[in-house]
């Protein structure tokens, strides 16, 4: 989930900008996970990780490039792009422009979502916020 995703234990001020980095992952699910802080999986704290995202970058736009459906699982590519507004974890704003691939996979039950899992690369995002 985005909420997951973008908070700042995943942003790496770490990364090395010119090597290939680990993608970062965030998962959604019904399931039991073992983690600290706040439940990421609730509507409350999804509609706020939300806000969080759209407030660092209201201009935020993704575009589907391709959807694969089996059963009932799905894939779904995406590019992000936007411009940062405002502070994300350690990332001062300074209308980076910011562009992310990544990768959304969903599992549905009836007309529910029981796990999705984000795929992106948090060292591409570190080196375009890390750019003024």
């Amino acid at each position: 989930m985005i909420s997951e995703s973008f908070t700042p234990n995943t942003l790496s001020p770490h990364s090395n900008c010119g090597s290939p980095n680990r993608p970062q992952t965030s998962q959604s699910s019904s399931a039991p996970r073992y983690h600290t802080g706040a439940d990421p999986r609730t509507p409350e704290n999804i509609a706020a990780g939300l806000a969080g995202l759209f407030a660092a970058f209201p201009d935020a736009q993704w575009n589907l490039d391709d959807t694969l459906l089996d059963g009932n699982g799905a894939a779904v590519t995406y590019a992000l792009s936007g411009h940062s507004n405002s502070r994300l974890g350690p990332y001062e704003p300074k209308g980076q422009s910011v562009h992310l691939a990544g990768v959304q996979m969903l599992e549905v039950k009836g007309n529910h979502i029981i796990t999705s899992t984000d795929y992106w690369d948090g060292g591409a995002l570190h080196c375009q916020l890390s750019t003024a």
